[in-house]
């Protein structure tokens, strides 16, 4: 029987299979990218939603140093303030872009 096919015939399947390998790796590489994509897309939302960050809500303990910390610097740059004041009536600086 394969005496019964001609050079032109057999070129002719040759072609075909080539063809239809072609299109099923075309297929193949479709279904690979999607795949592919899928777990991309999938991992970036577990990746996502594990990463989220909460609002930072400091413990009662960290809240009450924060506010003495807080009180202290506020009363120092307060008491900086006052200094600053009574040196300038003392010598009566004047702001440099000011004019009399």
């Amino acid at each position: 029987m394969y005496n019964l096919i001609t050079n032109s015939q057999m070129e002719e399947i040759l072609s075909l299979y080539n063809m239809w390998i072609s299109l099923i790796l075309q297929r193949e590489t479709k279904v690979v990218c999607f795949i592919k994509n899928l777990l991309i897309h999938l991992s970036h939302h577990y990746l996502s939603s594990i990463t989220y960050q909460y609002p930072y809500i400091p413990k009662p303990e960290t809240a009450a140093k924060n506010e003495k910390e807080i009180r202290r610097l506020t009363s120092i740059a307060e008491e900086a303030n006052e200094n600053k004041k009574s040196l300038s009536d003392k010598y009566e600086l004047q702001h440099p872009y000011t004019l009399k």
